[in-house]
């Protein structure tokens, strides 16, 4: 019996640590889409300071292929503001999300097949 419930419990641990692992992405968070392909750069720590962050979009994580729009409430100077997802170049694209309550940004670059195209990496024509 012991040795029953022993097996059990480490198909269990194994299991469980595998979808952690799998699971995991760069942000730290276990819920967000990363673009295959994308260079993504560090996270604005800066940001910590736009609370009660939403979106005004579909939730896209970090995905690069998708155009989001999120809101937060500036704490410096309590006002409501809005930020959308936005090309600073060909390739390269400010991204927003909203992660633990509070508004994140990144700059990324698109994977090498795409081109950013009114705030998302789209495949080049």
């Amino acid at each position: 019996m012991k040795k029953g419930l022993i097996i059990v419990l480490v198909i269990v641990l194994v299991v469980g640590a595998g979808l952690v692992v799998t699971n995991f992405q760069s942000t730290g968070r276990a819920t967000s889409t990363l673009t295959p392909g994308a260079n993504y750069g560090p996270i604005d720590t800066g940001f910590n300071t736009f609370s009660k962050c939403e979106y005004l979009s579909v939730n896209d994580g970090w995905d690069l292929t998708v155009k989001g729009k999120v809101r937060a409430l500036d704490m410096k100077r309590g006002v409501m503001m809005e930020r959308e997802d936005s090309c600073d170049t060909d390739t390269k694209l400010s991204e927003y999300h909203c992660e633990d309550g509070y508004m994140k940004t990144r700059v990324a670059i698109c994977p090498s097949a795409m081109i950013c195209k009114d705030g998302a990496c789209v495949n080049k024509e």
